[in-house]
């Protein structure tokens, strides 16, 4: 096995950057512009400041790793905001600038995980920082890596950010810490013992621990006794908090037997409001609850939405399917949470079997328990609006972000997040760029009728099944992008209830459309003749309302 450090115009780069695509592109399904499938290969602007890592074993990349200092590439200048608000990296760079480095962009062919190719090529880059003076090395780590940094030497100090990607904790590496080094055992403190220097202290590491002792322990930790009692207090049939009708995750599971699944994982405190997980996420982390409170949510309305509490798991669909995450997870109260990944589900049903069954049985139980709340839910919830579900067809088939999409329309993103949640929608002329993707895309859509709509001397509108206007002529009275119970009077409301009725009776809202409804509505003398007439579009039903109005007197 060949370790080697190249800038990234290197054949061994572009052998790094292959390796890169398959695992964070292909495997992870990491939602990255810089990510290129159809050449598959990721490669991004900081490349060409860093120095790239590279195992190489016949002929294949198999283990890669990136760094970038401080003084080639200008933290407090050219680092993009968010990175350096999430690693609180200011504060460094005050006082100790030109010593700093970021290491990311870690990945390893899945064929050589557990060998030594991660600590070699972790190794040589250590090396070099040693050499080229660094004091600090960040990076962040989603939760199933914890362990392998910490054995490192790595500390968790700062809060974790859950994005578009998954939930992410930034972690320091002070690289004069011998102490630390020498008493985790961490492979790195070899390179130290042959440099002479474990005997020598130095400046930056009493300063860490001057500013930074009480951040260690408090986002991520090691599991105490108290925490452990805890756990073990959920092994029983009734052992979780009776807040919840809910089934433990460790129901019937004995205390030694809890120990060999939760491993030796981590502790993740979190702060009420804090995000944990994110609709559409591709990670494979379960969570069960120690403390507090975990709020459930599957759009942005809170009738869509349950709590869980201690002894309770959330996350486990992903983690034993691989599929994307389908609800948003939230602390609702303080909370600490355990972790278990996928890797360490799949090592605990080769080592012991019996207690993964178990595990699997209650996993089943509470799983059923939220499909039937799910259910009720979605029988009682509205579906989403048109704009909604067209911006989210869009997105799907074009494989773009939210970003992405902002982009192409030239606004912000915020936008595009308020239209898919439903409380805004895109106006008339954005709705017009919208239809136009859309059609390019051949994704089919009411762009001609709402255009014929609006232009319309007629008294016609659109309306889908939730009775959201979605689109209406001038004529027509009616404000668009908002739902008809909102504009009514009080004596057309009983009037609309009972055509409403009418409508769920005939099926109007079911098959392929072509149903047709004609009624009157008579307000004193004058008579409102409507002719409704249902389109279905990508599998939903509209109705097209064409009204005429007459007065009585002159029939």
């Amino acid at each position: 096995m060949e370790i080697i450090c190249c800038d990234s115009a290197s054949e061994a780069a572009q052998m790094a950057f292959r390796l890169r695509y398959k695992v964070y592109g292909h495997e992870i399904g990491v939602n990255d512009p810089d990510i290129d499938h159809k050449n598959q290969i990721y490669v991004d602007q900081l490349d060409k400041h860093s120095k790239i890592y590279v195992a190489i074993k016949d002929g294949e990349a198999i283990a890669t790793v990136r760094a970038l200092y401080d003084r080639d590439y200008s933290f407090s200048a050219a680092l993009p905001e968010y990175i350096r608000n999430m690693l609180g990296i200011d504060n460094f760079i005050n006082h100790y600038p030109d010593t700093l480095a970021i290491s990311t962009k870690f990945a390893i062919s899945p064929n050589h995980r557990g060998s030594l190719a991660a600590n070699l090529v972790t190794a040589k880059m250590f090396k070099d920082f040693q050499n080229d003076n660094i004091n600090f090395v960040f990076s962040w780590c989603a939760p199933h890596l914890f362990n392998f940094y910490s054995q490192l030497g790595f500390h968790m100090y700062a809060r974790s950010i859950s994005d578009k990607n998954g939930l992410w904790t930034p972690i320091v590496l002070p690289m004069h810490d011998w102490r630390h080094l020498k008493n985790i055992r961490s492979p790195l403190f070899k390179q130290i013992d042959k440099s002479n220097l474990s005997e020598t202290d130095h400046s930056s590491v009493q300063w860490f621990r001057d500013n930074y002792s009480e951040s260690l322990g408090a986002f991520v930790a090691d599991y105490d006794a108290d925490v452990l009692e805890k756990i073990f207090a959920f092994s029983g049939d009734g052992g979780f908090s009776t807040n919840f009708q809910d089934v433990s995750i460790f129901n019937s599971i004995a205390p030694e037997d809890i120990k060999k699944i939760i491993g030796s994982g981590k502790l993740l405190r979190f702060s009420a409001g804090q995000a944990i997980i994110e609709i559409g996420q591709i990670t494979s982390e379960m969570f069960i609850v120690v403390d507090g409170e975990i709020k459930i949510s599957f759009t942005n309305s809170d009738s869509l939405s349950f709590k869980i509490g201690p002894g309770q798991a959330f996350g486990e669909i992903s983690m034993l399917s691989k599929t994307s995450r389908s609800a948003n997870c939230v602390a609702s109260t303080d909370a600490q949470l355990v972790i278990i990944s996928r890797q360490n589900s799949i090592r605990l049903m080769k080592l012991e079997p019996e207690i993964a069954t178990q595990l699997l049985f209650n996993l089943s139980s509470s799983l059923s328990l939220k499909l039937r709340r799910t259910n009720e839910f979605i029988a009682t919830s509205q579906k989403l609006s048109y704009w909604q579900s067209l911006l989210l067809e869009i997105r799907t088939r074009l494989n773009i972000s939210q970003d992405d999409l902002a982009q192409l329309l030239s606004i912000e993103p915020e936008m595009i997040v308020g239209w898919e949640k439903g409380t805004s929608a895109p106006s008339h002329k954005i709705q017009k760029i919208i239809e136009k993707i859309a059609s390019d895309k051949n994704i089919t859509s009411l762009s001609g009728m709402v255009e014929l709509v609006r232009i319309s001397p007629s008294r016609i509108f659109i309306v889908d099944e939730n009775y959201f206007v979605i689109a209406a002529s001038r004529s027509s009275e009616w404000i668009d992008n908002t739902s008809i119970q909102n504009q009514l009077s009080d004596k057309a409301s009983s009037h609309f209830n009972m055509i409403s009725n009418k409508l769920t009776e005939a099926g109007f809202w079911t098959g392929l459309g072509g149903h047709v409804l004609e009624y009157d509505f008579i307000d004193h003398d004058t008579i409102w003749h409507s002719i409704i007439t249902s389109v279905s579009i990508r599998d939903r039903i509209y109705a097209v309302v064409q009204q005429t109005v007459s007065n009585r007197k002159n029939l």
